[in-house]
C-alpha cells in the first residue's frame, strides 16, 4: 500500500464508525448529533496480505511450529479463512510469517483506499466511496445481510478494495 493521505473515518451522520482518539477534536454538537467526521491522515508505505489467512495456511504453520492442531475447527478446507485465532495466535502467525497484524489506520487504509480523489498531484476532493462503494451491497460483502450464510474461502470473496485486497468487508473478522 503506497505512503500519503487517506481519508479515516467516516462522514456518515449517525454511524459509530471512527472512533479513535481523533473523535475527541469533534466538537461536543458533533458528538451529540453522531456526526463523526473523517479526517485525512498520511501513512508511511507497507504491505498488506491481499487474502485472508486460509486454514490451510495456519496449518502450514502449526506443522512447521509443532504445535497442536485446535479442536472443532474443520481443516480440511484449507481454502477457508482461519477465522477462530486469538489476538495472540494471530500476533505468533504473523511472526512466523515474517509479517505482522495490521494496525487500524492501516487496515482502514487497505480497506476503503485513500477515500480522496486527487487530480496529479492535488486533493480536489474527499470520495464516498468505501471498500465495496457509497451504498452497501449483501452481495459484495459476506455478512449478516448476504446471502452466502457461510465462510467463502479466501479467494472466492466478492469484495476487493481499490488496492486489490479481499476479504476485508465480512467473511472473518481480522485482527489489528
Amino acid at each position: 500500500i503506497p505512503e500519503g493521505p487517506f481519508i479515516y473515518g467516516s462522514q456518515i451522520i449517525g454511524s459509530s464508525h471512527y472512533t479513535s482518539p481523533l473523535q475527541k477534536k469533534a466538537t461536543q454538537i458533533d458528538k451529540s448529533y453522531g456526526r463523526k467526521r473523517g479526517m485525512p491522515l498520511s501513512l508511511d508505505a507497507f504491505y498488506i496480505d491481499e487474502t485472508e489467512i486460509s486454514r490451510g495456511m495456519y496449518l502450514r504453520y502449526l506443522k512447521s511450529t509443532g504445535k497442536k492442531v485446535p479442536g472443532g475447527l474443520d481443516f480440511t478446507i484449507e481454502s477457508l479463512p482461519f477465522d477462530k485465532a486469538t489476538y495472540q495466535e494471530a500476533v505468533q502467525y504473523c511472526s512466523w510469517a515474517g509479517k505482522s497484524l495490521p494496525s487500524e489506520l492501516q487496515w482502514e487504509k487497505a480497506a476503503r483506499g485513500t477515500g480522496l480523489i486527487m487530480e496529479e498531484d492535488d486533493v480536489i476532493a474527499a470520495s464516498e466511496d468505501f471498500p465495496i462503494g457509497p451504498f452497501f451491497d449483501p452481495l459484495k460483502c459476506n455478512t449478516v445481510e448476504s446471502p452466502y450464510k457461510s465462510l467463502l474461502a479466501v479467494d472466492q470473496v466478492k469484495d476487493t478494495s481499490p488496492f486489490n485486497v479481499k476479504g476485508l468487508c465480512g467473511n472473518a473478522a481480522e485482527w489489528t
